[in-house]
């Protein structure tokens, strides 16, 4: 399976044009606590059609956030003709990540620039995935691994739950592993300068303590329920980052481990 490429919907990388794209942030739900909507609504003559541009190198490239209900969008793909985009429909799912609604692959060697003009709708924009390929330099760049990578080695009695969605968003691929045992634990074998680790919260009562090494360091410890959290059951909170670490360029070894968990509470 392997590593994805990571463009935060902030990235100078990406281009946005039109009046009508308007950056967020300050939400805890999004990546980077960020995100990009687009007022169609807004567009007339005087404004333009509002487009963005990304030019990169892989086999294919998925934008992840919320279509919006009605949501009509053109694209190109290297300055190609320009066709109707074929959008997945969000169902009247509200949240603002993880939900896939438009993507190409098949891509070949090579650069390649995707032009998106919306002209219906207000769609929101998390992030980009791109799918790299032999010939995409991946330094400097931020990749994600899913939960169900086989580069992470899991130990103990962990349980993956697919097609999962909740409402306040959906997880990455829609996949959770999950686990209430104390002391299991999952490894990371990975080449980079800097290391995140992001999961779900649920504000179940009870206490829930994980700790995370690298490279045989004493382990920092992530303690975000203690017990005296109100229950809300119902409450989830996706894109939580439960530890981050710069580290000397090079190959590096994570260790994450469970060390506590009472009541009803689960790791994600």
């Amino acid at each position: 399976m392997g590593p994805s490429v990571f463009i935060d919907d902030a990235s100078s990388l990406i281009s946005y044009s039109g009046t009508q794209w308007t950056l967020q942030t300050g939400d805890n739900t999004t990546a980077n606590g960020t995100y990009t909507t687009c007022r169609t609504d807004l567009t007339n003559s005087a404004s333009g059609i509002p487009s963005l541009t990304y030019t990169f190198v892989g086999s294919a490239i998925n934008v992840y956030g919320n279509p919006s209900e009605n949501l009509l969008m053109n694209y190109t793909v290297d300055d190609s003709s320009v066709r109707p985009a074929i959008i997945n429909p969000s169902n009247g799912q509200s949240a603002k990540t993880e939900f896939r609604w438009w993507g190409l692959e098949g891509f070949g060697a090579g650069s390649h620039t995707i032009k998106l003009m919306p002209s219906r709708g207000q769609p929101i924009i998390d992030y980009f995935i791109v799918t790299p390929t032999q010939d995409t330099y991946l330094s400097g760049k931020t990749l994600i691994y899913d939960d169900v990578d086989p580069a992470l080695k899991y130990s103990g009695n962990w349980a993956v739950r697919v097609s999962m969605n909740f409402t306040d968003g959906i997880p990455y691929f829609s996949s959770l592993y999950s686990t209430r045992n104390k002391g299991d634990a999952f490894t990371l074998r990975f080449v980079g300068s800097t290391v995140s680790v992001y999961g779900l919260l649920n504000q179940q009562a009870g206490s829930l303590v994980s700790s995370y090494s690298v490279d045989g360091a004493p382990p920092t410890k992530f303690n975000p329920y203690n017990g005296s959290q109100l229950p809300l059951p119902d409450k989830w909170q996706l894109n939580q980052k439960f530890f981050h670490q710069d580290l000397i360029p090079g190959i590096h070894n994570l260790t994450v481990t469970l060390d506590d968990v009472t009541g009803p509470q689960v790791s994600y």
